[in-house]
């Protein structure tokens, strides 16, 4: 990373900490943009610079985007099929517009955000909305891909059209996720995620048998 990155990351992990402390270490809902930036060490303008409210510098919320290494991977030819591929890459994206929680230097702290839901009104709306926005962000690359035909491993001409299939896609990728989340929480983002492989086997085992 350039300097100016790691600053930029760097301003996004304390804004986000001092916001997420704020709020459940003093278990107070009415904190305001002025007492996180002042925790945070930056002017409430600055602030606004990087995040677009209080609820996403609480919750780390960023604005979700595809990186071109998750558009290879998208592409890639291996042993998993293309479902596990889109569900990698809506899982990614997800990871990195979601700050790490407090202190905690990994992504497996989305279990303290129910901590957040019951002291802030609007923050599993607004955690719904962003979540949305990440499979709007795959979706699109995923269609974009449908479309140029990148994928020599799916049979296309026995798929729907490029937007009906990326859509069912991404919904079935979704359910897995939501699924893991419910059961397992902090292994949603583990780096050897046994209960998302789990999950998987499930959505497997129950298609089989009722379709």
């Amino acid at each position: 990373l350039s300097r100016r990155q790691q600053n930029r990351i760097d301003a996004l992990r304390d804004i986000h900490r001092a916001a997420f402390d704020l709020t459940v270490a003093g278990n107070s809902p009415s904190v305001t943009v002025e007492a996180i930036s002042k925790r945070a060490g930056v002017s409430p303008r600055t602030f606004f610079n990087y995040y677009r409210s209080k609820e996403d510098a609480i919750l780390g919320l960023q604005p979700p985007t595809v990186r071109e290494e998750q558009l290879d991977a998208l592409s890639g030819h291996g042993s998993e099929g293309l479902l596990i591929r889109v569900l990698m890459l809506l899982r990614d994206v997800i990871k990195d517009s979601i700050m790490p929680v407090g202190n905690m230097a990994d992504k497996t702290d989305l279990a303290e955000f129910p901590k957040l839901f019951d002291l802030l009104p609007d923050a599993r709306q607004r955690l719904r909305a962003h979540m949305v926005a990440c499979e709007n962000a795959a979706q699109v690359a995923v269609v974009a891909k449908l479309e140029s035909n990148a994928f020599a491993d799916v049979e296309l001409d026995n798929m729907p059209d490029a937007e009906e299939s990326a859509r069912a896609l991404i919904v079935l990728a979704g359910a897995i996720l939501r699924f893991t989340y419910y059961h397992k929480p902090t292994e949603i983002f583990s780096s050897a995620p046994s209960r998302l492989e789990a999950s998987v086997q499930i959505f497997k085992k129950v298609l089989k048998e009722t379709l």
